[in-house]
């Protein structure tokens, strides 16, 4: 996690590698709010599932294969450009055990279902029995959770009320944490910092904008995060230019960032870019 502690461990690696030692100001202890952040950094995986993307006879609007195609293309571009030391497995189609089991194996920071769902938030995929929430699966610290399918907020034991199942317009909402979520859903037994649902029946047209609404919110999340450490960084920026620390790039001359405090316009790639550098200088070192 992006915490001062490993901040301070990482700075010291770094030093390691580096001919010439420098005197360091330590950071300040985060706060517990700070220690729930999201693991941008980390070296993990998101997984991407997707299922039975053919329409309904009688809701020819709510899916189609090239909606479904855009949406996971669009998902990992943006996971990859948030998240640049983890990977975005993708998969089509698996049987619900299958998934189950891609779900529980270690490191995946965040996972993702399009495609068409029941009124009780099951995912359709495979031949077999759809994917129902399972707190059994749950088996990591997630930072996002996308049910980009029909229902994907409620669950088996809290189905979506009968005014949601018709052909109602497409309603779809960002959770943050479990708050919010419906007993027995994805959101409340995996616990995951952010979640894109649906209340209703997805729609065809529109799932683009919702995957854009979701990297959007993670983006919002990391700019966040670096706002919070930016002024521990700027004010070494001295020390970095002379150990040619990776987080030297945020400091004058290289760009304004520190000068004004703050993620300027046209500076924002710079600093998504390179605020894992910042925090993880052995990264650099190592040429991940």
């Amino acid at each position: 996690m992006e915490n001062s502690k490993f901040f301070r461990m990482s700075f010291f690696v770094w030093v390691c590698f580096c001919s010439q030692v420098q005197a360091f100001e330590p950071f300040q202890a985060k706060t517990s709010e700070q220690a729930a952040e999201m693991n941008f950094c980390g070296q993990g995986k998101f997984l991407i599932f997707i299922g039975n993307c053919r329409p309904d006879l009688k809701n020819k609007g709510e899916i189609s294969q090239a909606a479904c195609n855009d949406a996971a293309l669009l998902l990992e571009q943006g996971i990859k450009s948030l998240y640049p030391y983890s990977s975005v497995l993708s998969y089509q189609d698996l049987d619900s055990d299958h998934v189950y089991d891609k779900m529980m194996r270690p490191l995946v920071w965040g996972f993702f279902f399009i495609g068409r769902g029941n009124f009780k938030a099951g995912f359709l995929t495979g031949e077999k029995a759809p994917v129902y929430p399972q707190a059994e699966a749950c088996t990591s610290m997630y930072d996002a959770f996308g049910g980009f399918f029909s229902h994907s907020r409620f669950s088996p034991d809290a189905p979506a009320p009968r005014s949601l199942r018709g052909k109602t317009l497409s309603k779809y909402e960002i959770l943050y944490g479990d708050t919010g979520a419906i007993p027995g859903s994805w959101t409340k037994l995996c616990k995951p910092r952010m979640s894109m649902v649906y209340q209703s029946k997805t729609l065809a047209v529109n799932i683009k904008t919702a995957v854009k609404k979701l990297v959007e919110g993670l983006q919002e999340a990391k700019r966040t995060q670096i706002m919070k450490i930016l002024p521990e960084i700027c004010k070494n920026c001295e020390e970095y230019a002379q150990m040619q620390h990776p987080a030297a790039v945020l400091c004058p001359p290289n760009s304004e960032i520190c000068k004004y405090g703050k993620i300027l316009p046209g500076q924002e790639k710079l600093a998504l870019e390179n605020y894992c550098l910042a925090i993880h200088p052995e990264y650099a070192v190592h040429g991940q």
